[in-house]
């Protein structure tokens, strides 16, 4: 039917009964239906309704888990995202390419079977396909705060309900500390019919025992010294791989205490300059596992070959042990510097160093006997 409607309707259109104007769109395209909404505010209100279109679901034969139908017109969750959920789904289902153009966003490689890598923009059409799709794996990398992503709540939401194995990166809260990852965990916990694997990210004390214990790979960025002391008492039987990254002097050194339990850390404290070496090595040591470190990485940092050398020496004097290496990011590290470095870390340490340079865009790892 062509949506010249109000062309041929009496003057009064607006005032017609709900269930005359139903049964009117009912005959009416999604695409149509979506342009309808914007001739009047009766017209509006009927149409952007979450009851219209759980009918319109029900009508093109579109299944949803009866519990998540509940949680999607639950307080707990906006109800614009449901709404704009619920219409995308219903317009894939009779158009899968106006889907794109709607919502904007990638379906590629978004199969059955398959590993999605989902970006954030591709958010919305990920959460509509996952209505009807089975992936085998859902790995997601957030670069921007959680907070300002668009549909972000929903697409963990129905996610939650999905039997596959989650990969999930919050870097924008792993890189800032004073960010929280909290409510994605939250969300992502909504049905514990999918299982997290991978989780990188920032988490509170209180979210800390809402771990699944399906967690093989765990990035944790720590502000609150009981974040620590929270997992001491969480059981992950199934975690081989466990990094903790703390900014430099964020956190008072004497508050952090060891994992007992963990067999192969990986240190990442970011943001150190000359002179924070006593911070340092008093931290390192208060959190280092009886084995020591796997890895310990110093990111951002602004050290100066003086004062990487003498944070070294500070970590080898206090007893700090590193099995695989030490790696760092400074601007004030050149070829010659490195070199020298990655020779007194032998020394010092009995490890390897390695430094990461910032060139072209591009994070390069420095070999010992590169020229750049």
């Amino acid at each position: 039917m062509e949506l010249c409607l109000w062309s041929f309707l009496p003057g009064g259109y607006a005032d017609l009964p709900a269930a005359v104007l139903e049964l009117v769109f009912s005959y009416l395209t999604v695409t149509e239906l979506l342009r309808a909404a914007q001739v009047c505010t009766t017209w509006q209100a009927l149409i952007n309704h979450t009851r219209f279109w759980f009918r319109r679901m029900y009508q093109l034969g579109i299944q949803m888990n009866p519990e998540l139908k509940s949680k999607l017109i639950g307080s707990q969750v906006d109800q614009c995202d449901t709404l704009r959920l619920l219409q995308s789904a219903c317009l894939y289902e009779e158009d899968a390419a106006s889907l794109q153009l709607y919502v904007g966003g990638s379906a590629e490689n978004m199969d059955n079977g398959r590993w999605w890598e989902i970006k954030e923009e591709d958010i919305l059409v990920a959460s509509v396909l996952l209505l009807s799709r089975m992936p085998r794996k859902v790995s997601l990398r957030l670069r921007s705060d959680p907070a300002h992503i668009r549909n972000i709540g929903i697409f963990l939401l129905v996610l939650s309900f999905n039997s596959c194995d989650v990969s999930i990166e919050d870097l924008y809260s792993w890189r800032n500390s004073c960010n929280s990852s909290d409510q994605l965990l939250d969300k992502l916990n909504a049905c514990k019919r999918c299982r997290l694997l991978d989780f990188k990210g920032n988490l509170s004390p209180l979210f800390i025992s809402e771990l699944p214990d399906t967690i093989t790979k765990l990035s944790l960025s720590i502000r609150d010294p009981q974040v620590l002391s929270g997992l001491q008492t969480v059981i992950l039987p199934k975690l081989k791989w466990l990094t903790v990254h703390i900014e430099g002097q964020s956190v008072a050194a004497n508050t952090l205490s060891k994992l007992r339990w963990a067999q192969r850390l990986h240190l990442y404290v970011s943001n150190l300059c000359d002179g924070d070496e006593g911070w340092l090595a008093t931290a390192a040591y208060a959190m280092m596992p009886a084995s020591g470190f796997a890895r310990l990485y110093f990111p951002r940092s602004m050290f100066s070959p003086a004062g990487a050398k003498a944070a070294i020496k500070r970590l080898a004097d206090t007893g700090i042990v590193v099995v695989c290496d030490v790696t760092m990011s400074s601007p004030h590290v050149t070829p010659d510097s490195h070199e020298d470095l990655w020779r007194y870390t032998d020394q010092q340490l009995r490890c390897w160093f390695r430094s990461l340079r910032f060139r072209d865009g591009l994070h390069m790892v420095v070999s010992p006997n590169s020229t750049i």
